[in-house]
């Protein structure tokens, strides 16, 4: 159950009177009201601006006398709310914060080969197809993808991140037999189902090993019991993942606020920068080195979105002291 599902009103059932009831029921919103609804939306971090307003104001509508006055007082608020959780991050450690901490432990899993997403999917089912989805083809690979694994939590589990703490539970598990196990061994195996399943069990308890030991040694309280049938639990109390971005004007005010080192689109030669490019609808985000030459090939995205989230998050990681 989500958040805010405790507070759902259910479908009136017709043979009750439910006069005095929904008269109970009807509270106006006020600005407290909204002002908890809208942290408790953005506090996880993975809904942008416009998603956290039409989501509060879908929230209330049904309570509201004037939907249009509801929706410029949600619009008011969150930016407020918005804009002081912006000057907020600018004053982080980013050592300090969970969400930096497991994205590097994922960034150290998809080099294991896994699949790893956040926030991936509605449920777990279509994280597992989302997580499918993005597997790397690879010619020379058994199966013809290079990730053997996979590991993500799905949106379901974000609502917890909005509470001081909670367990973040991840869904992990193998698409092919795991590396470490003998290709001979496999082969025969496949031959029965019973040896396929003991294959396929192994595979899924090896990747949930190699995800355990990661997030451990990332410093993570880890909650699982060792066996492919439970999830491997996360405890957060310290998140704080960063507000994501939607345009440039918004990344703008960052950058300039933060001083971070940047090179916007069409601007060359500033040396140890983080560059933003478009080119033909596409968003390039890459580095420059100590000569302001290419550091690296960097990552290319079709949402400016999800560009800038990228862009930002380098160049904050860039002006601050690194993570181990």
């Amino acid at each position: 159950m989500g958040i805010f599902d405790k507070w759902r009103r259910r479908k009136p059932d017709d043979s009750i009177d439910q006069t005095e009831y929904d008269i109970l029921d009807e509270v106006e919103p006020d600005e407290q009201m909204i002002d908890e609804t809208v942290t408790e939306q953005m506090l996880p971090g993975f809904r942008r601006f416009d998603d956290v307003v039409e989501t509060v104001v879908e929230w209330y509508e049904d309570d509201a006398p004037d939907v249009d006055e509801l929706r410029r007082t949600v619009l008011e608020r969150t930016r407020l709310i918005w804009d002081a959780r912006r000057q907020e991050e600018a004053t982080r450690d980013g050592r300090s914060s969970q969400y930096d901490r497991l994205q590097f432990a994922f960034a150290e899993l998809a080099r294991d080969g896994f699949v790893t997403g956040m926030n991936l999917g509605v449920d777990q089912s279509d994280g597992f197809l989302e997580a499918r989805d993005r597997r790397t083809p690879d010619e020379t690979a058994p199966d013809g993808h290079r990730e053997w694994a996979y590991v993500y939590f799905h949106e379901q589990d974000t609502d917890g991140l909005a509470l001081d703490r909670c367990v973040l539970r991840l869904a992990y598990g193998s698409f092919r037999p795991a590396p470490d196990i003998d290709p001979d061994l496999v082969a025969r195996s496949m031959l029965s189902t019973r040896g396929e399943a003991a294959i396929n069990e192994r595979s899924q308890l090896t990747a949930g090993e190699r995800v355990a030991s990661v997030l451990a040694d990332r410093g993570f309280d880890i909650h699982w019991d060792g066996t492919p049938s439970m999830r491997i639990g996360v405890v957060i109390d310290h998140w704080r993942k960063p507000l994501p971005f939607t345009d440039l004007e918004e990344a703008r005010a960052v950058v300039a606020n933060e001083r971070l080192r940047v090179l916007w689109p069409g601007e060359r030669g500033t040396a140890d920068a983080t560059a933003l490019d478009e080119e033909d609808g596409r968003w390039h985000v890459w580095a420059t080195d100590e000569k302001a030459g290419a550091w690296s090939d960097g990552s290319w995205h079709d949402d400016v979105g999800h560009a800038l989230d990228r862009f930002i998050s380098i160049a904050r990681s860039n002006q601050r002291r690194p993570l181990r």
